[in-house]
């Protein structure tokens, strides 16, 4: 999160709870704080000693103080449990919370969450009070068959319509996560990467690894759709996601054009135009008011962009700031990667793009301001690209696509649908495999070739082959805005005609022009 921290200030208190056994004071601290890692709010307990150890009121004071300044800076972590010393069969709760803290420095934001994510609703749950000694390979096959279960359970609930609920920490009714093959694997590899730990610090009795023996790997099912999206329907989820930007919904823009026809082309009064919109007379009036905004926020249209145009990972594209959008080199900076530090190239419309999204906002950001950042500032999580930005945007890509009597978008869209999809599309344009395997940020070319390049010969198709112009061409062929008239008249072979004659036609625009630039200089004062 960047910026000032929102909401009340961080306050705690000194608890001083007497014993009577010895005739002393105990000192512990409670102040409630945000877990820099997972975003969640919660209240820390920490128990600092006795006065016979040397605690008393200013030394306690001073320590909140140092606890308070780092829950304000948003980098307080709790204290992770030790395993006593001398245990040498400690709970695997003790020992795995003890592990996973000492690994923290070394794991990057995302690592650590999925390491959390897997202890904490996977492992925990059914190794918890086990001790270290008693895992072995009866309890192992049990873990994974109750995963196995569990998971159909929650895929069958689905299915039926009724999904499977749960309370989370803040009292609210929420949806349990589906999950599958992947995350059953990642858990036994991760048990296992904590036990074989235990081996090697020879401080413990575990003498064996269960672990990793093939037989507890889940097979994964193969997909039974199509795992990319074609440039045609990029297209149709960039317009979708413009119509969700605007302030006047569809239906709403819909409505007001046929009360503007009744009353304009018809002569109909107001009560009969009511009567045919299904609404009172005064709402009908209002309605015949309404208009589409003409230059509404385009948050969502930039972030389904970015995720399909420049290739990075989701938290690569969540996590980037205005200072690392170098409109005049047309390149997305990455500092930090999985593989190395790199620069994505941006084509010109994703430049474009970008440049009407930073001029949309109703103010302007600073330099060091998240780029696609939630309502309260903070950097959008995977699951918040699923459900609030691809969601919605899918579920109006379809009605726009079976309203014109096309194909609907394949099931099951995601951040990493769209990766696949800039390969696929990167490749059909005839970039090089170098190229792509450096702008997605793989180390080796199997990756990219074995797992998101997909088989596929709709380039040569004419309206295909047009649409890849438009997203990916060296140089603009056609204007957004003129792209976006096109689009809305839900006529593809009329849009992609006048892609074609503008090919030849438009001049392509001069990117280091004053309006073009303005976005780049106002980030630099």
């Amino acid at each position: 999160m960047t910026g000032k921290t929102v909401g009340r200030p961080v306050t705690g208190e000194i608890l001083r709870a007497w014993r009577k056994r010895d005739r002393q004071y105990r000192y512990a601290l409670r102040f409630p704080f945000v877990h820099p890692d997972t975003g969640e709010r919660d209240t820390a307990y920490i128990v600092l000693g006795l006065e016979t150890e040397g605690w008393n009121e200013p030394l306690a004071r001073q320590r909140l103080d140092e606890c308070l300044e780092e829950a304000r800076a948003g980098v307080y972590r709790p204290p992770a449990p030790k395993v006593p010393v001398g245990d040498r069969d400690p709970k695997f709760h003790v020992y795995s919370s003890s592990w996973l803290a000492e690994k923290r420095p070394e794991l990057s934001r995302g690592a650590y969450a999925d390491y959390r994510n897997l202890l904490v609703n996977h492992l925990l749950p059914y190794f918890s009070e086990d001790f270290l000694t008693e895992i072995n390979h009866d309890r192992i096959k049990g873990f994974r068959t109750n995963r196995l279960e569990v998971s159909r359970k929650l895929h069958d609930a689905k299915q039926a319509g009724v999904p499977l609920t749960t309370i989370n920490r803040r009292g609210r009714r929420v949806r349990k996560r589906l999950f599958g093959a992947r995350q059953i694997n990642a858990s036994i590899k991760l048990l296992g990467r904590i036990m074989a730990s235990a081996i090697k610090s020879e401080s413990y009795d575990v003498d064996r690894q269960h672990a990793r023996d093939p037989e507890f790997r889940v097979k994964r099912k193969r997909p039974d759709a199509r795992r990319h999206l074609e440039a045609d329907e990029v297209v149709d989820l960039l317009a979708g996601a413009l119509e969700l930007d605007n302030p006047v919904s569809p239906a709403t823009i819909e409505r007001a054009r046929l009360a503007r026809q009744l009353r304009d082309e018809e002569r109909m009064q107001w009560a009969l135009v009511g009567k045919a919109l299904d609404c009172a007379p005064t709402q009908a009036m209002w309605l015949y008011r309404r208009q589409p905004h003409p230059f509404p926020p385009r948050s969502l249209r930039s972030a389904i962009a970015m995720l399909t145009l420049a290739g990075g990972r989701n938290q690569e594209i969540a996590a980037r700031i205005w200072e690392q959008v170098d409109f005049s080199h047309h390149r997305l900076v990455v500092p930090t990667s999985k593989s190395r530090p790199r620069e994505i190239e941006m084509s010109p419309f994703l430049v474009e793009e970008m440049m009407l999204y930073l001029h949309s906002l109703p103010t302007p950001p600073t330099s060091r301001d998240l780029v696609l950042a939630t309502r309260d500032g903070r950097p959008r999580s995977r699951n918040n690209l699923n459900a609030n930005v691809l969601g919605p945007v899918v579920q109006r890509a379809n009605e726009r696509r079976l309203a014109r009597g096309a194909a609907p978008l394949p099931p099951r869209i995601t951040p990493q649908t769209l990766r696949r999809s800039f390969v696929t599309m990167s490749a059909q344009r005839g970039k090089s495999l170098s190229w792509i395997v450096y702008q997605v940020g793989h180390s080796t070319y199997t990756t990219t070739l074995r797992y998101y390049q997909e088989a596929t010969a709709t380039e040569t198709l004419p309206h295909i082959a047009q649409c890849l112009d438009v997203l990916f061409a060296p140089r603009p062929v056609v204007g957004l805005d003129q792209f976006d008239q096109l689009v809305a008249m839900h006529d593809l072979e009329h849009f992609i005609g006048t892609i074609a004659e503008s090919r030849v036609s438009r001049p392509a625009p001069d990117f280091e022009s004053p309006d073009l630039a303005r976005p780049a200089l106002a980030l630099a004062s």
